[in-house]
């Protein structure tokens, strides 16, 4: 048969009769098999004579049902397994890292608060002083001027007891 021709097989015509490939000899190799020798192939290094000794192997156990041994065989509950830990890995990682971000935030929060805290201390220290200060100049000059004021008093008052001795 070439590219484009078909064959219709009908099995109700005399002399049209399907035969199946094994009846004829003929083996196909199923996915599985042609993978199963390719692995063995990369994964054993061996000769060509090995391959092919254990691709027969193969094809006897796959017709007989038996366990081909030499095929890698993927156990999904230890893959679950061990991607489950990987994940709780990473996740006891990341919760230890957000662990300590958080505690160097609380950290630097405390020493904000102790650092403001001086601030708002000194600061009301300073301002208390310079109030004060402030409020002592003024009891200060308002004394002054209150003694400038009884002194020039007490001149005229001198002034007056001097001029009343002059007139007696």
């Amino acid at each position: 048969m070439q590219g484009k021709e078909t064959v219709v097989i009908d099995n109700n015509s005399e002399g049209a009769e399907f035969v199946p490939f094994r009846d004829k000899g003929v083996k196909i190799k199923t996915i599985s098999e042609i993978e199963a020798e390719k692995a063995l192939l990369h994964a054993a290094g061996d000769s060509a004579g090995e391959a092919a000794a254990a691709s027969e192997s193969a094809e006897k156990s796959e017709d007989s049902g038996e366990f081909k041994a030499g095929l890698n065989v993927t156990n999904f509950d230890e893959l679950f397994q061990q991607h489950q830990k990987e994940a709780e890995d990473k996740a006891a990682q990341v919760v230890e890292e957000a662990r300590k971000k958080a505690e160097r935030i609380r950290s630097d929060a405390e020493i904000a608060a102790e650092t403001a805290r001086k601030r708002a201390y000194e600061d009301g220290k300073e301002q208390g002083y310079s109030e004060g200060m402030a409020l002592a100049e003024q009891e200060i000059q308002q004394k002054e001027e209150e003694l400038s004021q009884l002194a020039r008093q007490q001149r005229e008052e001198l002034a007056e007891c001097m001029g009343q001795k002059k007139g007696i």
